[in-house]
């Protein structure tokens, strides 16, 4: 440094890259000033990023709203991003990832996820049989003439309401 010996304080303070500051983020790491910059960009957990799956920069908390941070990232947000990337829990394909909007998707569904267990398509006329939906197929086939049961006796009951 080449000054006056009246700024040397101010040198010091403000721009001397050989001082020791402390980092504005994170308030923790102690650091000469010219590396703290580096710090800040790349390892600071409360450094600002952005989701790399939903692209969100900020989040919404209760009563406000702050920069989505490093440490918020790996500690929190991807357990509620909806882009985040999930295996559905009942196994259907190891090989497959969901969102998990899509994921929500999948599993809502009785014709998408070939482990979810369903009722059988007859049980609104008492058929109490439920399967993964890759066996109801089967179900189906094999209890035929019990579904043609029930379906017979649900008609003849509302046939006798109508003459009644």
């Amino acid at each position: 440094w080449k000054g006056f010996l009246k700024d040397l304080d101010s040198h010091i303070s403000k721009e001397c890259p050989f001082e020791k500051v402390l980092c504005q983020q994170c308030g923790q790491v102690t650091a000469l000033r010219s590396v703290i910059e580096t710090h800040m960009k790349n390892d600071c957990k409360k450094r600002p990023v952005k989701c790399p799956r939903c692209g969100i920069e900020d989040e919404v908390k209760a009563y406000y709203v702050s920069a989505l941070t490093h440490s918020t990232l790996v500690n929190e947000h991807y357990k509620t991003c909806p882009k985040w990337p999930m295996r559905c829990p009942n196994r259907c394909d190891p090989q497959l990832t969901f969102t998990r909007d899509g994921l929500q998707e999948h599993l809502a569904s009785d014709t998408e996820c070939p482990e979810k267990e369903i009722d059988c398509q007859f049980a609104s006329v008492g058929c109490k049989e439920k399967r993964k939906l890759r066996y109801m197929d089967e179900h189906i086939q094999e209890t035929t003439s019990e579904h043609l049961t029930l379906l017979m006796e649900i008609t003849y009951d509302l046939r006798m309401l109508i003459l009644l």
